[in-house]
């Protein structure tokens, strides 16, 4: 009447489950990354143009360096 019971858990789906969330996760990453950086490349020229704006034309014509911020 003593008999072991032999408990085994299969984790072959689970690991598989994990690694699709992960490669989504990454992915979604990579994706949000890209169009961040295409969206500064997009916003940086009327930011330019803004700041260029409230400069005087002297401080436009003389700097050769570049102010970002007025």
């Amino acid at each position: 009447m003593n008999k072991e019971l032999k408990i085994v858990a299969d984790y072959s789906e689970n690991t598989k489950l994990v690694r699709q969330k992960t490669a989504k996760l990454l992915g979604k990453t990579g994706v949000y990354i890209f169009l961040s950086i295409m969206a500064l490349i997009v916003i940086i020229p009327f930011y330019w143009m803004l700041n260029i704006s409230f400069q005087s034309t002297g401080e436009v014509l003389n700097s050769l360096t570049i102010n970002f911020f007025p």
